[in-house]
């Protein structure tokens, strides 16, 4: 018997954030002995809906216990979850929403409230609903978008925790300049152009010290948007100065964060965030937008939040950093403790095993945000 099921649109190898999350998540209960299986969506919902279908129905396939919907898979799905509940193995159904789909930045108003009213019918024939951080339960559930107490499972720490800093080290590259580093895939929500025009208005750092950025995450989401954040660097004229390397990961990835002396990210929204949780883990100060769960993730003592979309005040908070060497280590140091309390994946696997009936131990008490 398959235990748990996660349908998810393929493929489902991507370097994104969810997809990350929905690796990890199913790696860990597999390591704690649960039977766990993948099931690549194709695109298109009626597409979708007959693979789900006939996974479920196949008199070949094992039963299942519960099946996990990425929120990436909702839209469309109503219709086959309404039917599915007729049947007498039915499985447990939960969704996991990372973030509504139709608050993704750049969408028509038309589109958005589709695609919100696609996600509320699911939402309403599931038997539980998984969020990845308080603010994006509490998004779902002040918005009425579902009847459930939502259960908070965020990601689980992905990194080591930060070595102590070395006294009196200021960081900075070997060229004596500042290392900034960006992680997120090359979509409009993350906002790199505003980033690209910060880095434009705050020219030559404070004090003369110079910078570079390195850009790291998948540029094939998007191609067209990921063409726009190219030109923006060369009609900036920074293009010696920002390097986008595209996707990274394991140690490749590890190396950048070990390098890096500031992490920034100016996402216009994030339902958890877990390239500034893997930042903080490496001890990094952090600079982003105060949106989404941005806010609940990043303390004060570890960053700087701005406005999201405002290009003067994000360039002022780099300004600071890349300045301000004692600034650089008091924020460096409330980094490293942040990310150390930061939860692992074995614990949040036992927690949605839980949920999904696994064990005999409950969350929705513990979890109503």
């Amino acid at each position: 018997m398959t235990d748990i099921l996660l349908a998810v649109p393929g493929p489902v190898d991507l370097a994104t954030g969810g997809y990350v999350y929905d690796r990890r998540i199913m790696a860990a209960l597999a390591a704690l002995g649960h039977e766990v299986e993948t099931l690549a969506l194709p695109a298109g919902e009626e597409a979708r809906a007959e693979t789900i279908r006939a996974r479920l129905h196949a008199d070949n396939a094992p039963a299942v216990g519960a099946m996990l919907i990425d929120g990436l898979a909702l839209p469309g799905l109503a219709p086959l979850l309404a039917d599915l509940r007729r049947h007498a193995r039915c499985p447990r159904l939960l969704a996991l929403v990372h973030h509504p789909m139709a608050l993704e930045t750049g969408l028509t108003a038309e589109r958005a409230a589709e695609l919100e009213r696609q996600e509320r019918a699911a939402l309403a024939l599931v038997d539980a609903v998984v969020a990845t951080s308080p603010a994006t339960a509490a998004l779902l559930t002040d918005g009425g978008w579902t009847r459930h107490p939502v259960a908070v499972i965020e990601p689980g720490l992905s990194v080591e925790a930060a070595m102590p800093a070395v006294p009196g080290d200021d960081g900075g590259a070997d060229d004596g300049g500042i290392r900034l580093l960006c992680v997120a895939s090359l979509t409009p929500r993350k906002a790199h152009q505003d980033l690209v025009a910060a880095l434009s208005d705050l020219g030559g750092a404070p004090g003369g010290r110079a910078w570079r950025l390195d850009l790291v995450g998948p540029d094939t989401l998007d191609a067209e948007h990921a063409g726009r954040v190219r030109a923006a660097i060369d009609a900036a004229g920074l293009g010696d100065r920002i390097r986008c390397h595209g996707v990274l990961s394991g140690a490749a990835l590890a190396r950048c964060y070990a390098a890096a002396d500031v992490f920034v990210l100016p996402s216009r929204f994030e339902g958890y965030g877990m390239a500034f949780a893997e930042a903080m883990a490496a001890g990094l100060p952090v600079v982003g937008c105060a949106a989404g769960a941005v806010p609940d993730l990043v303390p004060v003592s570890a960053g700087i939040l701005v406005p999201p979309g405002d290009v003067p005040a994000l360039a002022h908070a780099l300004g600071r950093l890349i300045a301000d060497a004692d600034l650089r280590r008091q924020l460096a140091a409330g980094a490293a403790v942040a990310g150390a309390a930061l939860p692992r994946w074995p614990d949040q696997a036992r927690r949605l095993a839980a949920l999904a009936g696994l064990s005999e131990a409950g969350l929705l008490d513990e979890d109503k945000s």
